[in-house]
């Protein structure tokens, strides 16, 4: 199943059992699945995290109580992670035995929120298994080594944080651009990453808007209108149109 970014599942798969002790919820396991939207892009998404997990459930015989997605959610903060919030609350309710995640790192890449959620599940007999680390919390030195594994996460993060500031700072030192084009410019190197802005075919009606803002008299929904009726009547606005417009 494909969620589109910013998009969380976070209802249970099957009915919770109907007492919190060992027994019922032994079996039962939450598949926790997280991707950026960079990771997105770098193909290291769901499908591949949901392939590895479904193969280990099937190995040890767990049956999902519910797999909780984040797509397109940096690990650096729990607060917009709705499912990720979801499922710490089920886990102190009892609904299941064990967490299931294909990297620790899904869980967080934040060394003090990753301290919290071990504390939560450690606190309500939760277990935690990570495929990737080959980790399984109920090994006595598993506490010590996840959160080495944690602090080294956020050490990541940070310093992929500060790469890519550098490189954008770059780019635009040397008078390229990064991200949505301005009303008005267009690529002089589409598809390369920092092109230069070339003027575009609208760029008469974005010298329309910038006199129109500097008269000081319109809101911009009101300059929007202006201009979009412009276009939709095929007039093209001429240099200082804009101000004398203005004192009409």
């Amino acid at each position: 199943m494909a969620y589109p970014r910013g998009a969380s599942s976070a209802s249970p798969s099957v009915n919770p059992p109907a007492t919190s002790g060992e027994d019922a919820r032994a079996g039962l396991v939450a598949v926790y699945l997280r991707e950026s939207t960079r990771e997105q892009l770098d193909g290291y998404g769901l499908d591949a995290q949901r392939r590895a997990t479904s193969d280990e459930r099937t190995r040890r015989g767990w049956v999902l109580y519910h797999e909780y997605v984040d797509a397109g959610f940096s690990g650096t903060s729990m607060r917009r992670r709705a499912s990720l919030r979801q499922l710490l609350a089920d886990a102190e309710r009892g609904c299941f035995g064990t967490v299931l995640v294909h990297k620790l790192d899904r869980l967080a890449r934040n060394l003090g929120d990753a301290v919290r959620i071990l504390e939560l599940l450690r606190a309500h007999g939760v277990s935690l298994v990570s495929l990737g680390e080959g980790l399984d919390m109920t090994s006595p030195f598993a506490p010590v080594i996840v959160a080495v594994l944690f602090a080294l996460a956020e050490s990541y993060s940070r310093n992929l944080g500060t790469e890519v500031r550098k490189g954008q700072r770059e780019v635009h030192e040397a008078g390229r651009w990064i991200g949505a084009v301005p009303f008005g410019y267009v690529l002089a190197e589409p598809g390369t990453r920092g092109s230069h802005l070339a003027l575009g075919p609208d760029v008469a009606y974005a010298r329309f808007v910038y006199e129109l803002a500097a008269t000081g008299r319109y809101p911009a929904t009101t300059i929007a209108h202006i201009v979009n009726t412009y276009r939709a009547e095929g007039r093209l606005p001429t240099a200082g149109e804009g101000d004398r417009y203005g004192r009409r």
